[in-house]
């Protein structure tokens, strides 16, 4: 998980040579561009100066894991109520059970399960600043076997039963939760 800003237009000069002197390469995205801030380390990362205040901070996190090498953990990421999100990127060609789709938002919620998609966690996650310092804060919304999840909780069911799919998928290397584009829109 990491914390990007999303800046709307065209990039400022000052900003363009920031971005080049710290080798950060921007994502462009609809309306905009996405800049992965610098990680300090202890979960913390740097808002950049030439930022000015300007962009949105938002968390980057991807759609990752499946079954194989030894390891049954998945995770996916969907809205605050479980709904479907769409991801910035999609990845063409990924790894074996790694990141198969990147999703940036200022509030979201990851939901991982393990031991053959018996266990789920559900964790809501928001980007947090104070200064130039940047982290992600993160809340236990709920924890424990996917077949007893509680009814209050009964708006991630399909997002849990996602993970816990994904976490059973042998090699997996396509997305379980998130929009798609029909073949048409593209």
């Amino acid at each position: 998980m990491h914390i990007v800003v999303k800046v709307q237009g065209r990039l400022g000069s000052n900003l363009m040579m920031e971005l080049a002197q710290r080798q950060i390469s921007p994502i462009p995205v609809k309306n905009g561009m996405i800049i992965e801030l610098p990680f300090f380390g202890d979960g913390q990362f740097e808002q950049l100066a030439a930022l000015n205040g300007n962009g949105i901070p938002l968390l980057d996190v991807s759609e990752h894991g499946g079954k194989g090498d030894g390891s049954d953990i998945a995770s996916i990421v969907c809205g605050m109520n479980g709904e479907l999100l769409w991801p910035h990127t999609t990845m063409r060609n990924p790894r074996r059970c790694g990141d198969t789709a990147r999703f940036s938002y200022n509030t979201l919620v990851m939901v991982t399960a393990c031991d053959a998609g018996k266990q789920a966690v559900i964790r809501k996650c928001r980007p947090a600043r104070q200064g130039t310092v940047v982290w992600v804060e993160t809340e236990v919304i709920w924890a424990g076997s996917t077949d007893q999840l509680p009814a209050e909780h009964e708006c991630f069911r399909a997002a849990v039963d996602a993970a816990s799919a994904k976490s059973r998928c042998s090699g997996c290397n396509h997305v379980h939760y998130g929009k798609q584009r029909d073949r048409d829109e593209a």
